[in-house]
């Protein structure tokens, strides 16, 4: 499965880095077994430029966002200030067939429509 993870201004380092930690485990763990990996990852930014983190750390992109992958959307400490932030909800509220969020990442989905119903 080809999986993004959008990287955004103020985002929460631990949302991004612990659940790409989890998925380069398990891709591991498969290869291990002989098993080919279940996760093509992708670090992945609205505009292809590096972000700094909530805190200062600066994390570059891996990739440009990718047909057919799903998404990651990491939380944020700032709620209120990604909320108004158009562009980064239109990306999150893009066609896909796998959406996740972490924490308070879901806010960003909710401002999306991604949680209606």
């Amino acid at each position: 499965m080809k999986l993004d993870f959008l990287i955004y201004d103020g985002m929460d380092l631990m949302d991004f880095a612990g659940p790409w930690e989890v998925c380069l485990t398990a891709n591991r763990l498969l290869e291990r077994r002989g098993q080919d990996p279940a996760f093509d990852l992708a670090v992945v930014s609205l505009d292809g430029d590096s972000v700094t983190s909530y805190g200062g750390v600066v994390v570059a992109p891996t990739s440009p966002v990718r047909q057919g992958a799903g998404l990651v959307v990491p939380g944020t400490i700032d709620v209120e200030s990604v909320l108004s932030r158009l562009p980064l909800i239109e990306a999150v509220a893009a066609p896909r067939e796998l959406v996740v969020s972490v924490c308070t990442g879901a806010f960003l989905l909710a401002e999306a429509g991604l949680l209606e119903g």
